[in-house]
């Protein structure tokens, strides 16, 4: 499938976090994450702000696909995609999001936050533009990042499983004795089975970090 993370330190202070869904299936999909990955390295080492960043990626890959084409029709592959860069000696996390969950920041008083503001899909207009949020990552406190085979998780023909319940989940699974990012991961994704009886019918990735 098309989903995919990405996470690295860079400028000795810097910690980026990356989750991400490409349209498409198969070699295709995996073409366009790997192509995104790479290209987002290389635009954060240029500048650390996260909105600088996505809005530069999102004007090259309009402009791959037209010249894949060579007209103006725009084929039906787009990346939605979250980003979080942490400054890990001041606390300062900036997110910007293109028609993707927003980050999760959870605080250790079990305070949660939206962190940031979605834009549109990479890739879909050469004229999006977006901004990073700003946000302070106390020690202890946690920040979660979804695709939404997640939150999209389906009860019947209307019921979605949405941001609460993924919010709702990942503060009940912290509160949980002896609790650790991995066992927070695995009881949301099973949370979001039980919604949806059993079964999700999407990929799912859930990224979980928590400052030291």
């Amino acid at each position: 499938g098309g989903d995919f993370f990405d996470l690295f330190a860079y400028w000795d202070d810097h910690i980026a976090f990356v989750v991400g869904d490409a349209t498409g299936k198969g070699l295709e999909a995996a073409a366009t994450t790997s192509e995104v990955k790479y290209a987002l390295r290389a635009y954060l080492h240029d500048d650390t702000d996260p909105g600088v960043a996505l809005t530069r990626l999102n004007r090259f890959l309009a402009a791959s696909r037209k010249e894949d084409t060579g007209t103006d029709f725009v084929p039906p592959s787009f990346v939605s995609l979250t980003l979080a860069v942490l400054n890990r000696q001041t606390g300062e996390l900036r997110t910007a999001s293109a028609g993707a969950e927003a980050p999760l920041l959870l605080r250790v008083d079990g305070t949660a936050i939206e962190a940031g503001e979605t834009g549109t899909m990479l890739g879909a207009s050469a004229d999006s533009v977006y901004t990073a949020q700003r946000f302070t990552m106390e020690s202890g406190d946690t920040i979660a990042m979804v695709t939404d085979g997640v939150t999209e998780a389906r009860r019947g023909q209307r019921e979605f499983f949405g941001y609460e319940g993924f919010t709702n989940g990942v503060r009940s699974a912290s509160e949980a004795d002896a609790a650790t990012l991995s066992t927070i991961a695995q009881s949301v994704v099973a949370a979001a089975k039980s919604f949806a009886g059993g079964r999700l019918h999407d990929d799912v990735c859930l990224l979980i970090a928590r400052r030291e």
